[in-house]
């Protein structure tokens, strides 16, 4: 999908893409009553694409198997691909790969139901950038 491709479209409530490659920046922004989302042969979800998509309640991107693929920009530097927010009443599935950025509530495993991950890195700066989302539930592909 491109840029904005389905921006602000607030009657959008569910969406399969099994044969994207590549999700763009902006693609489901604000996409208030959007529920289920299925993309999972997408290897990069460039920034902005999730925010303000809170009824999200089911998410599968178990394609992207780097964690700079969510949310990586032209520049070169990481926005999440979800903003800084939470997504409490999303099960989110992750490529296996991704599981040592995700931990439990409690902060001390990566076993148990895992409900947040964590982005963080450098931008094109070198400035150290952070972000941690929120998620009901994470199963790993």
């Amino acid at each position: 999908t491109g840029t904005g491709a389905l921006e602000k479209y607030h009657q959008l409530r569910s969406v399969e893409l099994s044969a994207a490659t590549s999700i763009g920046e902006k693609a489901f922004y604000y996409c208030e009553a959007l529920t289920t989302a299925s993309m999972p042969s997408a290897k990069t979800i460039r920034k902005n694409t999730f925010i303000g998509c809170q009824a999200l309640t089911n998410l599968d991107i178990s394609g992207v198997t780097q964690i700079w693929n969510l949310g990586t920009s032209e520049q070169n530097y990481l926005l999440s691909a979800f903003g800084s927010g939470a997504y409490p009443n999303c099960d989110l599935v992750l490529n296996s790969a991704l599981e040592q950025y995700c931990y439990a509530a409690d902060g001390t495993s990566q076993n148990g139901p895992l409900v947040k991950l964590k982005i963080e890195g450098h931008d094109s700066s070198g400035a150290p950038y952070s972000y941690t989302i929120t998620f009901r539930s994470i199963t790993f592909k």
